[in-house]
């Protein structure tokens, strides 16, 4: 219901701004690219692409980006669903692998732009775990099926033999963010999240970084999903994300960006 309720929501916005669901104008160039934009990005890039879009409007005045943010999960549903999305950024592989088999022909536009650390977090004051292997109290961690944050954090704790440890303690979130709030709220001890998340969390601070090798790489892939007008105006957004231009900006928010290329 929430999924679907999401959905109307985005198909909403989309509709009183024409623009982003394309045209029949010839697409403009360079610095005369207009139109409207959505993109759906995973919510711990909320902060950075929040950023981001206004670096990119302030070149291209013309043109207006609308951010939605969720689950990548979600994001990815309400886009095999319809939903007239011209961008879409995720934290993870498997959502834009979900969309390849609904429609192989986005494959080769999709770009991996940056990677990410998985953290625990404990409140600044009070209790803190220093490890998740010291923990004897319940874990926050984002639902594997909904957020690839919560899929890393699963198989930290396989890798770590830690499942059956957690059995019964795990508390599930929709996204990072939510998982922020139950830390923060003092409902759980701690919670795994990306480092990213952790910068917009006075309260919190890191007090153990998973390695690599345990948590499994973390990307960010994003993809231009517009057509026909809106197709140029996607690409660009895209080719901006990967770019030198927001290299600085995703250092700044604990991104490590990396050479555009594309994902294989």
């Amino acid at each position: 219901m929430r999924t679907a309720l999401a959905f109307l929501l985005v198909t909403a916005l989309i509709v009183s701004h024409p623009a982003a669901a394309g045209s029949d104008s010839p697409p403009e160039t360079g610095a005369s690219l207009k139109g409207t934009l959505l993109v759906s990005a995973a919510s711990s890039l909320t902060t950075v692409f929040s950023s981001l879009v206004k670096y990119f409007e302030a070149e291209h005045p013309d043109v207006r980006i609308r951010l939605n943010f969720g689950g990548s999960a979600m994001l990815a549903t309400q886009i095999e669903r319809g939903a007239p999305v011209g961008v879409f950024a995720a934290a993870g592989r498997l959502p834009i692998e979900n969309l390849l088999a609904h429609d192989a022909r986005i494959g080769a536009s999709v770009m991996v732009f940056a990677r990410g650390e998985l953290v625990l977090v404990s409140k600044r004051e009070g209790t803190t775990l220093l490890s998740v292997a010291d923990s004897s109290r319940p874990l926050a961690m984002g639902n594997p099926r909904l957020a690839p944050a919560g899929a890393y954090a699963e198989r930290s704790l396989q890798t770590l033999g830690l499942e059956d440890r957690f059995h019964g303690r795990l508390v599930l979130a929709e996204n990072v963010r939510q998982v922020l709030r139950y830390v923060e709220t003092g409902a759980v001890a701690a919670g795994l999240v990306y480092r990213t998340d952790v910068a917009s969390s006075s309260g919190l601070r890191v007090t153990e970084a998973i390695p690599t090798e345990v948590s499994g790489l973390i990307e960010y892939p994003i993809v231009a999903l517009g057509k026909g007008a809106s197709a140029q105006l996607a690409n660009a957004f895209v080719d901006f994300v990967c770019g030198p231009e927001a290299r600085n900006e995703l250092l700044r928010h604990g991104f490590y960006p990396i050479s555009s290329s594309a994902a294989p």
